[in-house]
């Protein structure tokens, strides 16, 4: 495996009106879900800086193959429920320059 994560993956999202706790709760237990899976060097939660009423999902990936995990059942579940959970939502990668 690489040292370093080749990708980093970021999802924000925007909770829906009133749901800030519900949706911070479906991303611990999303980022939860992901740790332990070959692969991924870590996942955690963060509040956007300058905009807190977004909230992020910050991934950091060996690859893009490793990052395709998360379109299985348990992940892909805990990622529907997030992205109900949100008025808003943009995902951008980031990959390493070699």
């Amino acid at each position: 495996m690489a040292e370093h994560a080749q990708i980093v993956r970021v999802a924000r999202y925007r909770p829906l009106p009133g749901g800030g706790e519900d949706l911070q709760g479906a991303l611990h237990a999303l980022a939860s879900g992901l740790r332990g899976v070959p692969g991924l060097f870590g996942a955690q939660v963060c509040r956007v800086s300058g905009d807190p009423e977004w909230l992020a999902l910050v991934s950091r990936w060996a690859d893009e193959q490793a990052m395709q995990v998360t379109r299985h059942d348990g992940i892909d579940e805990l990622t529907n429920h997030v992205a109900g959970l949100a008025q808003d939502q943009r995902v951008e990668h980031f990959i390493a320059e070699q």
